[in-house]
C-alpha cells in the first residue's frame, strides 16, 4: 500500500507542475494580448486626434496646423485632406527640410566611406559636396580627386 501512496504523490506533483505551467502560459498570453490591445487603442486615439486637429486646421486655426506635423506616419497618407493654405506652406517647408537633412546624412556617410577607403571606394562617386560642411569638403576633396584618377586608369 505504501507504494501506491508514493505514486499518487508523484502524480500530484506533476499535476501541480502542469497547473503552474498553465498559469504561466495564461499570464504570458494575457500580457501579449494586453500589449497588442494597448497598441491598437493608441493608434486609434492618434488617428482621432489627427482628424480633430485637421478639422480645426481646415477651419483656420494655425496652432492646430502646426500640431499636424507631429503625426508623421498618419500625415504622409492624409496630407491631401488638409486644405488650409498655411498648412500647405509649412508642410512643404517641413518636407524639404526633412529631405535636405536626409541628403546631408547620406552624403556624410558617403564621405566617411570615401575617406576610410583612401579614395578607393565607389562611394566617392556618390558625394554631392553641396550637402557637406566646408571643413568636411576640404577633408574629402583629395580622396575624391584620387578616386577620379583611379577611374580614368
Amino acid at each position: 500500500m505504501a507504494k501506491k501512496n508514493k505514486k499518487i504523490k508523484k502524480v500530484k506533483n506533476s499535476v501541480d507542475q502542469l497547473n503552474i505551467m498553465q498559469l504561466i502560459l495564461k499570464t504570458a498570453g494575457g500580457a501579449i494580448l494586453l500589449f497588442i490591445g494597448a497598441g491598437v487603442i493608441t493608434h486609434v486615439v492618434r488617428i482621432a486626434l489627427f482628424k480633430y486637429d485637421a478639422s480645426y486646421c481646415n477651419k483656420g486655426v494655425k496652432t492646430k496646423c502646426d500640431n499636424l506635423l507631429n503625426y508623421n506616419n498618419i500625415l504622409e497618407n492624409n496630407s491631401e485632406s488638409i486644405t488650409n493654405p498655411y498648412f500647405k506652406t509649412i508642410y512643404e517647408e517641413y518636407k524639404s527640410n526633412k529631405e535636405y537633412q536626409l541628403n546631408k546624412l547620406f552624403n556624410k556617410m558617403y564621405a566617411d566611406d570615401c575617406i576610410q577607403s583612401m579614395g578607393e571606394n565607389i562611394s566617392c562617386r556618390n558625394i554631392e559636396k553641396e550637402f557637406l560642411d566646408d571643413d568636411f569638403k576640404k577633408l574629402v576633396q583629395p580622396f575624391i580627386e584620387k578616386h577620379k584618377k583611379l577611374i580614368e586608369k
